[in-house]
């Protein structure tokens, strides 16, 4: 039996209950962050609004402010789990990126122009898109959201190790020690290379931000017990 954790609450129809055989993994799903929506009086001007993740366009979606905004702005997303929610609520997304930060920046950059985006993130995003953006286009950014680790929580050990942002690796790693039988998988480069700066010296990438994604780099890369 191989042994999962995952680092967010996973729905019941999740690729990792849907796609996993139960008999021969078991899946652990649990956020290491707590949540809380931050109060918006005032949303800054702008051509585009960019959402680093599937939380930023919730807590969007639920302020009268930023919901007005984004029917009346163009829309740009880290990847397409994220446009997913957009497109849940009946949106159509400008512009979907993917977990590379360095190739969503080039390939935006030559869309967006010379056009104005407001980043819309939490307060410990690590605003890995704007580093990469030319000085030609007006960059402006907004939380909207708090992503604050949490302080009691307990794991049981596990085999494989799958992390869904860099907040939950920090937190995860804060507590405790890889161990050397453990297998780390991230779910993009972002969680990735904050992984690698916690010392971990071997991590998986999935091939895009989605949990779909991570199961098959499980299926693919690892052998069952």
């Amino acid at each position: 039996m191989v042994k999962i954790f995952v680092s967010r609450i996973l729905k019941a129809d999740s690729p990792f209950y849907k796609d996993l055989p139960e008999a021969q993994y078991q899946v652990f799903g649990l956020s290491l962050i707590d949540f809380k929506g931050v109060e918006i009086d005032k949303v800054p001007d702008s051509d585009w609004l960019f959402f680093y993740s599937k939380n930023a366009v919730r807590y969007a979606l639920k302020n009268e402010r930023l919901n007005k905004a984004i029917h009346q702005r163009k829309l740009a997303t880290m990847g397409k789990g994220t446009a997913s929610v957009l497109q849940e609520n009946g949106i159509n997304p400008n512009f979907v990126g993917s977990s590379k930060p360095k190739k969503t920046a080039e390939r935006l950059s030559t869309v967006i122009n010379e056009e104005s985006i407001l980043f819309l993130r939490a307060n410990n995003s690590r605003q890995s898109i704007q580093e990469f953006l030319p000085r030609n286009i007006s960059v402006d950014d907004l939380v909207i959201y708090e992503n604050n680790p949490k302080t009691e929580f307990e794991i049981p050990t596990t085999d494989i190790l799958v992390f869904t942002s860099p907040v939950n690796a920090q937190t995860y790693f804060g507590k405790y020690p890889l161990l050397s039988s453990q297998k780390v998988l991230a779910i993009g480069y972002t969680t990735a290379k904050a992984l690698s700066n916690l010392g971990i010296p071997k991590v998986y990438i999935a091939k895009e931000p989605s949990e779909k994604a991570l199961v098959e780099l499980i299926l693919n890369t690892f052998p069952k017990n």
